[in-house]
């Protein structure tokens, strides 16, 4: 569609009251005017410039403590994407699902998921990409156009998405599912490598990322202890 609000919205509309979204629907704007992000922050695109969309996922046998594979498996396909794109970039991904290119962002994620009696029964995933936009308010935003200088046709680059999507996410198979989790850690910003943080006190302290645990929580080493966050809990300072 040309323009809309939010995409998450719309494909939650259709997969609620409609019953027009079927498994792997794809709502996909130019304009979106009030695109959310993690924490309820906005999230910035100029018209025509970027990738703006949301995916609709059914889940048949997903608990909701298990939800974080879906986390990685959009993130993968994000990694994947973009380092197929620019190979020689530096692509990380920084816990949960943003994708961070050359030291900038470049992705953002919401994920919003409806649950019922402790079973997952579906995902709306929105999802920003910058693509051809060079000019950004946010200081560490980046696109893949600022960081090759080339222009790149977004049907394409949704195409690489959707295919590197269906490769990642066939894995949520019980025989493929433990791929997950390692692949994931491997591409994490911060693993290993001390990173200033600022925790639900207010405290800003120095700590390494040390994985995550199934349950999406972050864990970090921080004055050679393990100590483990949620989303909520924790705020990074990249400079």
């Amino acid at each position: 569609m040309p323009t809309c609000r939010s995409t998450n919205d719309i494909a939650a509309e259709l997969a609620t009251h409609q019953g027009a979204a079927a498994h792997g629907t794809v709502v996909w704007t130019h304009l979106q005017t009030a695109g959310r992000g993690q924490r309820g922050n906005s999230w910035e695109s100029s018209a025509g410039q970027n990738l703006t969309f949301s995916l609709v996922l059914y889940h048949d046998q997903l608990l909701s403590q298990e939800l974080f594979v879906i986390n990685q498996v959009v993130a993968l396909a994000l990694h994947d994407t973009i380092t197929e794109i620019l190979p020689q970039a530096e692509v990380w991904i920084k816990w949960p699902n943003d994708i961070w290119l050359n030291g900038g962002k470049v992705c953002g994620v919401l994920i919003e998921n409806t649950l019922n009696q402790g079973r997952a029964l579906r995902s709306i995933v929105g999802i920003g990409l910058n693509v051809n936009q060079l000019t950004f308010s946010a200081t560490k935003a980046t696109s893949l156009a600022r960081v090759s200088g080339l222009s790149y046709s977004l049907e394409e680059v949704m195409k690489r998405f959707l295919s590197a999507f269906e490769l990642r996410y066939a894995l949520l198979s019980p025989q493929g599912r433990h791929q997950l989790a390692p692949a994931y850690q491997e591409r994490l910003l911060g693993m290993g490598k001390p990173l200033r943080f600022r925790d639900a006190q207010g405290e800003i302290f120095i700590a390494s990322v040390a994985g995550v645990k199934p349950d999406g929580h972050l864990l970090l080493l921080r004055h050679g202890q393990v100590v483990e966050f949620d989303i909520k809990e924790l705020e990074w300072l990249l400079d």
